[in-house]
């Protein structure tokens, strides 16, 4: 069995995929004081509100990190709602705290937890079930945080703790608990732990007279320059939303760059940026939804020349597969190993080509999103100092390094330039890898050669006072992904099952602030440019020869003719103008860029005609055995009748039929009938003479008519009156695919009746 492989596909040079680098995992353990924040219901429940509001954050940036709950100076000490893993059950809360949430990573069910807990009235009886103390537990509650993160079972790279409490000084000084404090802080600064800490409260807490200290012994901070933000400023960080995931800043992968023959350096390269993407779908099965698995697997098959069908004969091994390749006519088949040779034209790694000056390097030459490179000592000793001798000298002779560089195997080596950049102008020492392109990448633009229009100084004086009106300062950290940000609301919408907010695009300008901020000089453009002239698109002229047909005037077209050729299917009458203005009409909006098939699908939508049949009914008055009769047709929408639908016509309702479903009885008088039928001009030469005050409406069961939204057919004929009370109370059928249809009423004679 052997394939086509063409070595110039695009996709065989494939990038570099780097996801969340897992280097370790960050830990948040939030700790309450159940004797000041629980007392107050509406603290405690906007408490509740800033431990959710993380943990929905935290789901977002990485799925992996570790979240838990802990309150200290309660009465009780019950253990949490969820189900304890035997390394969870090792860790005993001492007296008077209590561990609500293990250091587990969250899920929906944890979040939904969270979310009744703060939204019942009372807290889950926690008043009965936790209680609060006056005694301060403090000191141990910081000894249970350190077992819980040395305990959790995984590798953390950050650990941190957020403390919410009103009493800014749990232990007087100087007291015997005071130095147990100090002593558990150092503690945890040993284990890496960082505390955030977070007052409930904006007066009256006074961070001089305990906290200071000790969060600076355990930050490692200067206790004498530290400045702690105002409560407020650590409620707002806490309760902003996040939509966007955060990447490791962690090596893509390490190489070893070539400077000469026996010389080289280790390096690591490193991205500015990722691209968002979402999450791989995956295949569900309907009835269960379990994750449906697929398999690929290369079968060994012939063609039948009679049939011309495959027949597979067996399924092929990877050592039996071949790839072919055709060069002049011939056909080269390659084996697996040898396919792999091929690829691999060099060994992955960088090797220097030589230097040029900074003044040869085009500022667009860049293929595509470069990348940073950084010395690394994990493979060779002494690299941090040639690098840096390399980098130094690039800057001081303003020059960059050519350089070959394959990333990795079988992935075809390209050309990149090593460009030197300063921590003062670009943020960190190193180079930026540019990726060059081929003689064949490179292209002349047509628009690039076009003769550049003449100015004068006063139009390029204006526009340069312009810019200055709209320039502002740019901040990495203002603009949010706008479909990153939709994205995760939608999908916590859909699975909290909320309802969907609408989402604000940072990237959009503010129209009404340029306006006011170049509003002094409008009159001054206006001058000198002059206003825009509204140019009209035209038609592109067929080339299929002849001369261009005549303009036609636009001919506005009536409502009934429009409605006409819709239901008729005749499409061809109406323009797309004529639609969109009958739309703009009728007061609806948006109609500018929908196509000729959209413009109609929402006129049907108007008229309730969304179906793949159209419900058209047509009543024909029957004289037969003294009995009025209404009998329905269905018709397509082009207008022709239905051969698959026959409708009988069925007297009396006394006459038994086994596709009667409802029989509506009218009592009324002849001379109404006649008066009422007397108004169409199609049905007035119907006799009436022998009707008697009986009169009936059947409707074939099989055929799965509807019966009271007829009803109203009917009273083009009937008066409301006259209706008999029992065809009120007759459940609408609706027919099959046409949801809610009601029928578009036609008057015609009854053939031979």
């Amino acid at each position: 069995m052997s394939s086509f492989w063409n070595p110039d596909e695009a996709d065989q040079d494939i990038e570099e995929e780097f996801g969340s680098f897992s280097v370790g995992r960050d830990g948040v353990l939030f700790l309450v004081d159940a004797a000041t924040i629980t007392n107050d219901d509406d603290q405690f429940r906007n408490c509740l509100s800033l431990i959710e509001t993380t943990m929905m954050n935290r789901i977002i940036r990485s799925d992996k990190d570790l979240i838990g709950v802990v309150f200290y100076n309660t009465q009780f000490s019950p253990a949490p709602q969820a189900e304890q893993t035997d390394i969870e059950a090792m860790v005993v809360a001492p007296k008077n705290t209590a561990i609500f949430m293990h250091l587990s990573t969250m899920s929906k069910d944890t979040i939904s937890y969270m979310k009744h807990f703060r939204d019942s009235d009372d807290f889950f009886d926690f008043k009965n079930r936790y209680g609060s103390v006056t005694s301060e537990s403090f000191v141990e509650v910081l000894w249970l945080c350190s077992r819980i993160f040395m305990r959790c079972g995984y590798k953390l790279k950050q650990s941190n703790i957020i403390l919410f409490t009103n009493n800014d000084q749990p232990y007087p000084d100087p007291s015997s608990e005071l130095d147990k404090c100090l002593i558990r802080g150092k503690d945890l600064r040993d284990l890496g732990v960082h505390i955030m800490l977070v007052p409930m409260v904006d007066d009256g807490f006074d961070v001089n007279k305990f906290f200071r200290e000790f969060i600076c012994n355990v930050n490692d901070l200067d206790a004498e320059t530290y400045e702690f933000k105002s409560p407020s400023e650590q409620r707002d960080e806490l309760s902003s939303r996040a939509f966007h995931q955060d990447y490791r800043s962690s090596c893509l992968r390490y190489f070893h760059l070539t400077i000469g023959n026996g010389l080289a350096v280790g390096c690591g390269l490193y991205a500015f940026a990722k691209d968002f993407k979402e999450p791989k779908r995956v295949h569900l099965l309907s009835s269960t939804n379990e994750i449906v698995v697929s398999r690929r697997s290369i079968m060994a098959g012939r063609l039948d020349e009679e049939t011309m069908e495959t027949q597979f004969d067996k399924r092929l091994l990877p050592g039996e597969q071949r790839k072919v390749q055709e060069v002049g006519g011939q056909r080269i088949i390659f084996t697996p190993d040898e396919l792999t040779k091929v690829k691999a034209m060099v060994e992955p790694g960088m090797r220097l080509l030589g230097f040029k000056p900074m003044s040869q390097l085009p500022p667009y030459c860049a293929m595509k999103s470069c990348r940073f490179v950084f010395p690394s000592e994990k493979s060779i000793k002494g690299s941090t100092k040639l690098f840096r001798a390399l980098w130094e000298k690039c800057i001081e002779k303003d020059k960059f390094a050519m350089c070959v560089f394959a990333q990795i195997r079988k992935v075809a080596p390209r050309y990149v330039a090593l460009v030197p950049q300063q921590r003062e102008s670009m943020g960190s020492d190193g180079f930026r890898v540019l990726y060059l392109p081929m003689q064949t990448d490179i292209r002349t633009l047509d628009i690039f050669q076009s003769q550049v229009p003449e100015l004068t100084a006063a139009e390029i004086d204006t526009m340069k006072k312009m810019i200055k009106k709209l320039k502002f300062t740019y901040k990495l950290d203002t603009f949010e992904n706008p479909s990153q940000r939709t994205f995760f609301a939608n999908l916590e919408a859909l699975v909290f099952e909320q309802k969907e907010e609408m989402t604000e695009d940072n990237t959009l300008p503010d129209t009404n602030l340029q306006d006011s901020q170049i509003q002094s000089l409008v009159d001054e453009l206006t001058e000198i440019f002059g206003r825009d002239a509204a140019v009209a698109t035209k038609r592109p002229y067929s080339a299929k020869g002849g001369d261009p047909s005549a303009k036609v005037q636009k001919v506005s077209i009536g409502r009934d003719e429009i409605i006409s050729a819709i239901t008729s299917n005749n499409i061809s009458r109406v323009t797309v103008a004529q639609l969109r203005e009958f739309l703009t009409s009728e007061g609806l909006t948006g109609v500018t860029k929908l196509t000729k098939p959209g413009l109609i699908e929402m006129i049907q939508k108007l008229f309730h005609s969304i179906s793949v049949q159209k419900c058209k009914t047509s009543l024909h008055r029957v004289i037969k055995n003294d009995a009025l009769t209404i009998t329905v047709t269905l018709l397509f929408a082009n207008g022709t009748n239905n051969p698959n639908i026959k409708v009988p016509n069925i007297g009396a309702p006394s006459k038994p039929n086994a596709n009667i479903v409802a029989c509506i009885t009218f009592p009324m008088n002849p001379d109404t009938i006649a008066a009422k039928m007397q108004r169409i001009p199609e049905i007035t030469d119907i006799t009436l003479s022998n009707l008697k005050a009986c009169r009936s409406v059947s409707f074939g069961q099989t055929y799965g008519l509807i019966t009271s939204s007829y009803t109203t057919a009917v009273r083009e004929f009937i008066p409301d009156e006259t209706v008999d009370n029992e065809a009120e109370n007759i459940p609408a059928t609706n027919i099959p695919g046409i949801p809610g249809i009601e029928p578009i009423v036609s008057m015609t004679k009854s053939g031979n009746n």
